[in-house]
């Protein structure tokens, strides 16, 4: 779906969205209300996300705490308290490079083959391909640095990092960190202890005010202070509304945009009135 950013602003006000930046609502100056929205039929955004710059005229399912100064592929999903940089891309179309050939004029029915196939009233017996379209899932705690390049249908782990201009080919690894082309482990983040305890808390379930409480800066200490607050019940999980495509739907509908001034004609410029002058003078 595709909506006007002024049909969808108050929603996002609202529920917490950041759009080009963190304030709210957002700098007129980058997102007029005629700017065109795409939003994605699967999403569920949590609130106080952020998408930086021009990175919010695509708009798809992220997690609380997150942000992205990429427009991300629609086919991407974010967890929460991730940050990924600028210049993310995903690979395009798969082609099938088992076969003679890989040219889509084997396997599309395009409009370039029908002109060929008008033109020369002959035939062209089209092969059956599908191109994969797969989600890529993004975890939480993901670090992603600029001008990364992912395949499609992977998967990079809960709290993995992803050093800049990486081209990512296969799934990552949780707490792993990669860098390169392809992408391979570098190192992981923590040792095996810490990285089991971290994916059994799953702590990104708790808000910023919970998780304040405890020393992020010493790993091992932070997940055992939260797991004692955890086994005594003394803290509950950050559950927030989150905001579909129903809810989309429903903000176009109810707000009608009115349409701009129409633009008074220009009165003629002093310098056009010499110019007319000089015209007639040389007649």
């Amino acid at each position: 779906m595709k909506v006007k950013f002024g049909q969808i602003k108050n929603l996002l006000v609202e529920n917490r969205i950041f759009i080009g930046g963190q304030p709210l609502p957002s700098d007129p100056q980058k997102y007029l209300d005629d700017q065109v929205i795409e939003i994605q039929k699967d999403i569920r955004l949590e609130p106080y996300t952020t998408y930086w710059a021009n990175s919010g005229r695509r708009l798809v399912s992220m997690g609380s705490f997150s942000y992205t100064g990429s427009t991300l592929a629609a086919t991407v999903k974010v967890g929460r308290y991730c940050s990924i940089a600028s210049g993310l891309k995903v690979f395009g179309n798969s082609h099938p490079h088992k076969w003679a050939s890989t040219s889509p004029v084997f396997y599309s029915d395009s409009n370039l083959v029908k002109t060929f196939r008008k033109d020369h009233n002959t035939d062209i017996e089209i092969k059956g391909y599908t191109s994969t379209n797969e989600p890529i899932v993004i975890g939480n705690d993901v670090w992603i640095g600029q001008d990364v390049v992912l395949a499609r249908g992977i998967t990079i782990g809960d709290g993995a990092v992803v050093a800049a201009n990486s081209i990512v080919t296969k799934s990552v690894p949780a707490y792993s960190i990669v860098g390169g082309n392809p992408a391979r482990i570098i190192k992981m983040r923590y040792d095996n202890s810490i990285i089991e305890d971290m994916l059994q808390l799953e702590w990104w379930k708790y808000g910023p005010d919970t998780l304040s409480k405890f020393d992020s800066t010493k790993p091992a200490i932070f997940l055992k202070d939260l797991k004692s607050a955890v086994s005594s019940a003394g803290i509950t999980p950050y559950e927030p509304k989150s905001i579909s495509y129903s809810d989309f739907q429903g903000a176009a509908d109810h707000v009608e945009l009115t349409a701009p001034p129409t633009e008074l004609p220009r009165k003629p410029s002093l310098l056009r009135f010499i110019r007319m002058g000089r015209d007639q003078t040389a007649q």
